[in-house]
């Protein structure tokens, strides 16, 4: 016999880390635009956005029919204008989560791995001039 006692008890911790998870990627995210904000003086911001893949056909109407992605992002100061830096996919679960970039695909599996490929994530030469780009723009 199924017991479904205990099946409903190891969903619900299932869904409770998955919780936890999630806040400690939004807490990572948000900590390291926060440091972002500081170092440019309220420029810039970090965060995940929705994208459009790209499209060639020139006869496609605006968006119609267009898939979505979700991308890591510098945003203007006020949280518009956003760059995708990378490709970020998250697991239901929170982790792993994976950054994509021109340096490869990179899976994050804690907090501490999240971090670092961000931080690597900033030291990309594509990143630094978007980032630059921004400051300049906002002047």
């Amino acid at each position: 016999m199924v017991d479904f006692e205990k099946a409903f008890l190891t969903g619900l911790n299932s869904a409770k880390k998955a919780s936890n998870n999630i806040e400690e990627i939004n807490s990572v995210i948000k900590k390291m635009s926060m440091e972002l904000m500081h170092l440019t003086k309220g420029k810039v911001k970090l965060g995940v956005s929705s994208f459009y893949e790209k499209d060639d056909n020139p006869l496609r109407h605006l968006h119609a029919g267009l898939k979505t992605y979700q991308g890591l992002a510098v945003f203007d100061g006020d949280g518009r204008n956003g760059v995708e830096i990378a490709k970020w996919t998250q697991h239901e679960n929170g982790y792993p989560c994976s950054i994509a970039s021109s340096a490869g695909k990179f899976y994050c599996k804690n907090k501490e791995d999240l971090e670092s490929v961000i931080a690597d994530l900033f030291m990309q030469t594509r990143t630094g001039k978007i980032i630059l780009d921004k400051i300049n723009k906002n002047r």
